[in-house]
């Protein structure tokens, strides 16, 4: 079973660094959700109830991609879906599993919600580049090899990314 439970999360580090290479929102939003399904049934599939933090604020995070997509529709325009999100994933890794850890990863999903929501690449880089050192550490101690290497793989891509791209516009 454990096998199978780290091949499921190396699917999803797949397809999570898949969606950095994706061209259109609407690709990268439904690659989002594909890859949140995924890692909820790996973290959910780690022994002892380990991954249920992550399981949670997985499935939670479907619901949020999809709100921040449509939101140019009036009913997800409000910046308070920013706040609902953010407590509600904080609020579901500590009542999922009321353990120290819970809260590494219930601080890195607060800043997850951060870069979805914001209004530049940059400010989005900024938020992730917080928030994947909180979500490694989290993996780590739940043993999630694919959570590991997503994150390490996140936080590589988004600081390269981001700093080429600050580079760029002092020189202009």
């Amino acid at each position: 079973m454990e096998i199978i439970c780290q091949t499921i999360g190396i699917i999803a580090m797949v397809l999570s660094v898949t969606s950095f290479q994706l061209k259109t929102k609407k690709q990268i939003i439904i690659m989002q959700c594909m890859t949140g399904v995924v890692f909820a049934i790996h973290y959910f599939l780690l022994p002892n109830g380990a991954g249920a933090a992550g399981c949670a604020v997985n499935l939670i995070a479907i619901v949020r991609n999809l709100v921040f997509y449509f939101n140019y529709k009036p009913i997800f325009k409000s910046k308070l879906w920013v706040v609902f999100f953010a407590i509600v994933m904080g609020g579901s890794a500590i009542v999922s599993r009321p353990e120290p850890i819970s809260v590494f990863m219930c601080i890195a999903m607060i800043f997850n919600t951060l870069a979805v929501s914001a209004k530049t690449p940059v400010g989005t880089r900024k938020m992730i580049l917080i928030s994947s050192p909180f979500a490694f550490v989290y993996n780590v101690a739940v043993l999630s090899v694919g959570g590991m290497a997503n994150e390490a793989l996140v936080e590589i891509i988004t600081a390269i990314t981001y700093f080429k791209e600050t580079r760029l516009t002092k020189k202009d």
